[in-house]
């Protein structure tokens, strides 16, 4: 029995270091799952960001399932994206990105994250435990969006996947310091 118990893997290790192992971009990451990420992949397509996402750098990518954008682009009133204009694509992009350095979840605690996205707003971090999942943590961005997937490492950063379209506050720094209590 014990040969057993030498066997057992730490599934939440093979997930993260899958894509960095075979060499996967952030972009990679996404074209590698169509079925979940084609509307955002469209989106990014129509922006420089796709491209950027496939070089070396150190991103932090927020990917919106399919379901999230298609929720968002009706309660926009789009219709679908493509009644997005290439502004509104390139705003959305813009906002689910972080240039400068891949921020895992471990790296980082409550509050805003020491980066700004690349449309120049806070990504504000907040957790909560899910009592129906004995108690395993949920990450909220923007306190619109939840963490489904987190910490997928790709080359070039991390992916998290989000379950709604991130809305980029209007607060400006001193509204969000009041509004964080550390």
């Amino acid at each position: 029995a014990s040969f057993a118990m030498g066997s057992c893997v730490d599934n939440d290790d093979v997930v993260v270091n899958y894509y960095a192992s075979t060499k996967v971009t952030a972009a990679g990451f996404l074209d590698q799952n169509p079925e979940r990420f084609s509307q955002f992949i469209n989106i990014l397509q129509r922006t420089p960001y796709y491209a950027l996402l496939s070089t070396y750098g150190e991103f932090t990518l927020f990917a919106p399932t399919n379901e999230a954008i298609d929720k968002y682009v009706t309660e926009m009133g789009f219709g679908s994206i493509e009644g997005m204009t290439d502004a509104n694509c390139d705003t959305l992009a813009r906002t689910h990105i972080i240039k400068k350095g891949a921020f895992f979840t471990t790296d980082i605690s409550e509050g805003s994250l020491p980066e700004l996205n690349m449309d120049d707003g806070y990504i504000v971090l907040a957790s909560d435990s899910d009592v129906y999942n004995n108690n395993a943590l949920i990450y909220y961005i923007n306190k619109n969006a939840r963490m489904i997937e987190y910490n997928d490492s790709v080359t070039n950063g991390v992916v998290h996947v989000v379950n709604s379209v991130i809305t980029n506050s209007s607060d400006l720094l001193p509204d969000k310091i009041a509004e964080d209590p550390t």
